[in-house]
């Protein structure tokens, strides 16, 4: 299942130490990805709605709003929870090149401040304008991955069959 993925990143484990950091931000995007909602058959509501991780790419999205739009102004009070955050997440994603999501799965509810955080944001009707921008660009390009990768596995599923 993985052989896609090994197709792209190649011998990522004998690449040395500058090699992998330069390749963290697409390892971070796999590991955020993962573990996709792939389905080959029995295109039923009941299988597919399961397979779908709504809640984690919605808190997903709303803490890198907040990362990357939010963070850095002062009056956050949550800058050095966000810091450790992202160390736990990149850590994992920098040793196994993001493709063992079981890693990460614990580290994700320290991702809920954030997310809770933007909410009250827009719930005091602030930024809602970057948000509607940024959840609309989000949306998108989450789709469009997940659907590259799918057809990818789904490719490589084949060639194999």
């Amino acid at each position: 299942t993985q052989i896609p993925y090994y197709n792209i990143i190649g011998e990522y484990f004998t690449y040395p130490w500058w090699k992998k950091l330069l390749l963290l931000p697409f390892t971070s995007m796999v590991q955020f990805a993962i573990p996709f909602p792939w389905l080959f058959n029995d295109f039923t509501l009941s299988n597919i709605f399961p397979r779908i991780a709504v809640g984690a790419y919605t808190v997903g999205g709303l803490a890198l709003f907040y990362i990357f739009f939010l963070s850095w102004r002062r009056s956050t009070n949550i800058s050095i929870w966000t810091i450790w955050t992202i160390f736990c997440f990149i850590v994992p994603a920098y040793i196994v090149a993001g493709s063992v999501s079981r890693y990460v799965a614990p580290l994700q509810p320290l991702f809920v401040p954030m997310a809770i955080y933007v909410i009250a944001l827009l719930k005091e009707k602030k930024y809602r304008k970057n948000f509607l921008i940024f959840a609309i660009c989000y949306a998108i390009i989450l789709i469009s991955a997940l659907c590259a990768c799918y057809n990818a596995q789904l490719q490589s599923l084949q060639s194999v069959a």
